[in-house]
């Protein structure tokens, strides 16, 4: 255990001299080595150094690492050296897996979610496909950076088909009435049973709204997976023509009244061909006057009304007082 000095001393019967001697313990060294980082489950394990840091060398054991558990490695000095026995542990880090919020099947066509780059348990990573399609139902992998202890998993986002399509069509409201229609048909796409939506608002399982006034409608299916299609329509003002104007201001047909047929002029003339009035843009200026606004009397009248459309309408009709 430490240096000392020994003496022999001779018998009495040996004719000798008592002489000492020295022996001399050196004291064992302690190998030492770098720190060895915890390292991630799965990853590259560290080759553990037969020469420690202070030149002492030797064997390990166990002589691998492993990269699946924690475990404590003994090193032990060749037998030529003067050192203690160390042991290190290397510490194996388990992978956490990352979560993420469950994401929603969406409608095809619709605004596709954005894939959160960091997970709810904060491990930063990329996905691939980084783009989630808004066409069809897809996988996503999400790979942890390398510096992150953590599984790679994979989401899957759903696609619902939307309806793709239908028909519209429409009756026209008579004016300042609420009488027009509008019909839906032949839709295309999408999981039944279906609902109708009128400017997203009047809900019907009937695809028919009734009782509309003129003016334009946003018509809105939606499918059974709440997918939706929409377009927009126009009720129209019914155009009619009438046949008489009693200008006698009782309040009852005291103007020739065409609102609605988008009527782009108007020209007059009586039963001799002369032309007694005209209007462009007409709508209901007439009440039997001519261009100077004289009365005109009792009679039938001929016109010829141009539409903004291009059609041109020609008739008879009769001023009475």
């Amino acid at each position: 255990a430490a240096t000392a000095s020994y003496t022999f001393t001779p018998n009495a019967s040996e004719c000798a001299n008592a002489v000492s001697v020295t022996v001399t313990v050196t004291p064992r060294v302690t190998p030492t080595f770098n720190a060895i980082a915890p390292i991630c489950s799965g990853t590259a394990a560290p080759t553990l150094p037969l020469i420690s840091n202070n030149n002492i060398s030797g064997t390990w054991f166990p002589a691998t690492v492993s990269n699946s558990a924690t475990a404590s490695y003994t090193f032990t000095p060749n037998a030529s050296e003067c050192a203690n026995a160390v042991s290190i542990t290397v510490t194996v880090t388990s992978r956490v897996t990352p979560t993420f919020n469950a994401i929603a099947p969406i409608c095809s066509g619709t605004a596709a979610p954005t894939l959160p780059l960091i997970s709810n348990n904060n491990i930063s990573g990329t996905w691939f496909p980084a783009t989630v399609s808004n066409t069809a139902t897809g996988s996503y992998t999400f790979t942890p950076n390398a510096s992150e202890c953590a599984n790679a998993v994979s989401v899957t986002v759903t696609i619902n088909n939307s309806p793709t399509g239908f028909n519209l069509s429409s009756t026209s409201a008579n004016t300042g009435q609420s009488n027009g229609s509008i019909t839906i048909s032949n839709v295309a796409g999408g999981v039944p049973t279906f609902q109708f939506l009128l400017n997203n608002s009047q809900l019907s399982t009937v695809p028919n709204f009734q009782n509309l006034a003129a003016g334009s409608y946003v018509v809105t299916v939606r499918d059974g997976n709440g997918c939706t299609f929409s377009k927009t329509i126009t009720v129209a003002i019914a155009c009619s023509f009438p046949k008489g104007v009693s200008a006698n201001n009782d309040g009852k047909n005291d103007s020739w009244d065409l609102n609605g047929c988008d009527v782009a002029d108007v020209i007059i003339y009586n039963r001799y061909g002369t032309l007694v009035f005209e209007q462009k843009n007409y709508t209901n200026q007439w009440q039997g006057q001519t261009f100077s606004g004289f009365e005109l009397p009792e009679a039938t009248y001929f016109y010829v009304a141009t539409l903004k459309s291009g059609d041109k309408k020609t008739g008879w009709v009769y001023l009475t007082r």
